[in-house]
């Protein structure tokens, strides 16, 4: 590998640390689960009526802390999925839409580890943001008291963070194939409903994008094993790879 790799890998990691996209998502990534977790506890305690009551009985599972942070993880499970997403086609996307990859072209670095270098930022903002929202979660669920029950479940925010930032990875190839960070977004929209779509059936277990939402609770029969769990990890690993492959070969001039 280059020795430059280091260089380009601090970076990548230094301009999401300066990027107010990366900013804005971290927020609501970490922000609202918990907020929304609560309200609905907060809800159901209060024995309140209403659709926001009625939508959070639907979801809960359990009592007490269980229930908090099943819902907690729920409602990350899909605000990591836009989050993360978006912050992947934008960084990928971004060197494309303003011509920015032109000048990557001059430098004395495979661009192939530019890319990796990219995604190595990714995954790395995407561990911290996991850990800071299940920290979050945590601390909210002392402020609101949820109930009878431990923290023994207090690994599955996390987890599901991560597993949902592995899955995201793809739209980073899709930036790269169509030179733009806006048909990544829209596959992203599309995961998210058909992630919806295969879980009210019931058969969203094999489906890669579908088991941090199950593994969170979505499905009151539908539960992910080992090997499922495993599949976002491979979904990110081929991504990162195709993502690596088509930055070796990019040419100017062609879309």
């Amino acid at each position: 590998m280059n020795s430059l790799f280091p260089v380009a890998l601090r970076f990548e990691l230094d301009k999401m640390r300066r990027s107010n996209v990366v900013r804005i998502a971290s927020l609501i990534v970490m922000i609202f689960p918990p907020l929304l977790a609560a309200a609905g506890v907060v809800a159901l305690r209060a024995d309140l009526e209403g659709a926001f009551a009625a939508k959070a009985s639907v979801l809960v599972r359990g009592e007490g802390w269980e229930a908090y942070l099943g819902l907690a993880a729920q409602v990350l499970s899909v605000a990591a999925l836009l989050g993360i997403g978006f912050v992947c086609a934008w960084s990928f996307g971004r060197e494309f839409e303003e011509n920015t990859i032109v000048n990557l072209f001059g430098l004395p670095i495979r661009r192939g580890e530019l890319a990796l270098a990219k995604g190595l930022a990714l995954v790395a903002w995407v561990i911290a943001l996991s850990l800071f929202a299940a920290v979050l979660v945590v601390l909210v669920g002392f402020a609101v008291r949820p109930g009878t029950g431990s923290l023994a479940g207090a690994w599955l925010p996390f987890v599901v963070s991560v597993l949902t930032g592995f899955n995201v990875l793809p739209v980073a190839w899709v930036a790269t194939a169509r030179r733009s960070y806006l048909p990544a977004v829209a596959v992203l929209l599309g995961l998210v409903v058909a992630v919806q779509l295969l879980m009210a059936v019931g058969v969203g277990a094999w489906f890669p994008w579908s088991v941090p939402g199950l593994l969170a609770g979505f499905s009151p029969t539908l539960r992910p094993n080992v090997v499922q769990c495993l599949l976002p990890l491979l979904v990110g690993a081929l991504s990162v790879w195709a993502v690596v492959r088509a930055w070796d070969r990019l040419e100017l001039g062609r879309s």
